[in-house]
């Protein structure tokens, strides 16, 4: 440097240092203008985020605790909700109404038997009630004719007295009077 810069330099006065207690006022920065949807955009995608992790815990802890190939536990004792069904009636299981973890309420239909068995029963049951009284039936026709049977002789019994034959028993054989034809 010159002698001559200097000599500018040194006639251009120093700015004045400001003394350590002395608080110098900072000029207010020119305000950042947002739209009002570019505020709210970081508000509203965080609580889009949350009601979506709400949800998705909510509705599929059940599928995920249930749904795992292996349960583990840290004490080696499963804990759960169990619920022994007991049937009433046997049969074969045509369909299952309901999934794992599903909520039923009184009357739904949970399970579908085969109904195959019990129909059949259900038909032999009816044919033998049918045959019982058929059976019912025949017994009155039979106890009708014996009826009739009776009443003819009966009938004879009267005419052969009425003619003033008798018959005698004693000439009948022994062996005839006691076999008994029915």
């Amino acid at each position: 440097m010159s002698t001559e810069e200097k000599a500018v330099l040194g006639s251009v006065p120093a700015p004045p240092v400001p003394s350590p207690h002395e608080v110098q006022r900072q000029p207010d920065p020119e305000p950042y203008s947002k739209l009002w949807w570019q505020k709210l955009t970081v508000p509203a995608l965080v609580l889009l985020l949350a009601v979506a992790v709400v949800v998705t815990i909510t509705r599929n802890w059940n599928a995920w605790e249930g749904g795992r190939i292996q349960q583990v536990t840290d004490d080696a004792f499963v804990r759960g909700d169990v619920t022994p069904l007991s049937t009433k009636v046997a049969g074969i299981v045509k369909e299952v109404k309901v999934s794992d973890f599903q909520q039923v309420h009184k009357g739904d239909l949970l399970v579908a038997l085969e109904d195959d068995d019990y129909s059949a029963q259900v038909q032999q049951a009816a044919a033998a009630v049918e045959a019982a009284r058929a059976a019912i039936e025949n017994n009155h026709r039979q106890r009708e004719l014996q009826d009739a049977r009776i009443e003819r002789a009966l009938a004879g019994i009267d005419k052969k007295s009425a003619s003033g034959k008798r018959h005698c028993y004693s000439r009948v054989p022994a062996h005839r009077k006691r076999s008994n034809r029915w």
